[in-house]
């Protein structure tokens, strides 16, 4: 992966304005252990749209150990969408594009020491 973030413990990126309508969508979530050399160590739900999609999720396990990608897909993620009371990071993407949303939510994590610049090179 380019980047990641470690030590967030939620994230909301609104897809759709409700004034949208009815929207179904795919959401794909990249995973690495990079900490922990067991399973168990790290076991966490995956939320989304307000309902629990992944529950007990633990990457050591599902990806076959230390340093190995996982990638998760849901499908049929639907609205309406429920704003979470404490969300780490909130991006308004009414007047953006998706990109433009991806390079503000690193950039915020980023800012927080979540995670380093990638290299130039």
């Amino acid at each position: 992966f380019r980047s990641g973030a470690n030590g967030l413990r939620q994230c909301t990126v609104p897809l759709a304005d409700p004034m949208d309508g009815k929207a179904r969508y795919s959401v794909r979530l990249a995973f690495a252990e990079l900490e922990h050399d067991a399973a168990g160590q790290r076991v966490f739900d995956i939320k989304l749209q307000g309902k629990v999609v992944a529950e007990g999720f633990d990457i050591f396990q599902e990806s076959g150990g230390r340093n190995r990608p996982i990638v998760k897909e849901f499908t049929g993620i639907s609205d309406p969408y429920e704003e979470p009371e404490n969300a780490d990071v909130v991006i308004d993407t009414s007047d953006i594009t998706p990109s433009e949303a991806t390079r503000e939510v690193l950039l915020h994590l980023e800012r927080q020491g979540y995670i380093s610049a990638p290299d130039a090179g």
